[in-house]
């Protein structure tokens, strides 16, 4: 379990680094290479906990190139709450 908490630890800190390259890319070609990457890393991340909230604000990609899975699981947990209210 605790080597889980630290893979999660960097696979955080490795979005967080796709993002910023994806948003610093000079080229299209970059930037589909990192969405790539950021998709691998954000489903290996759920693979190792499902209830994985997502990344912080600073670390997404435009809400149009986020994984599905991460919009899919925002929508229910945004759901839930108006649910609550």
């Amino acid at each position: 379990m605790k080597n889980d908490k630290n893979k999660l630890s960097k696979l955080e800190d490795k979005l967080g680094q796709l993002a910023m390259e994806y948003r610093s890319a000079e080229s299209t070609d970059t930037q589909r290479q990192a969405v790539a990457q950021y998709h691998k890393v954000m489903n290996e991340m759920y693979a190792l906990d499902d209830d994985w909230l997502g990344p912080d604000p600073d670390s997404c990609l435009p809400e149009d190139l986020m994984p599905k899975s991460y919009l899919e699981r925002k929508a229910k947990r945004v759901k839930k709450f108006k649910n609550k209210i």
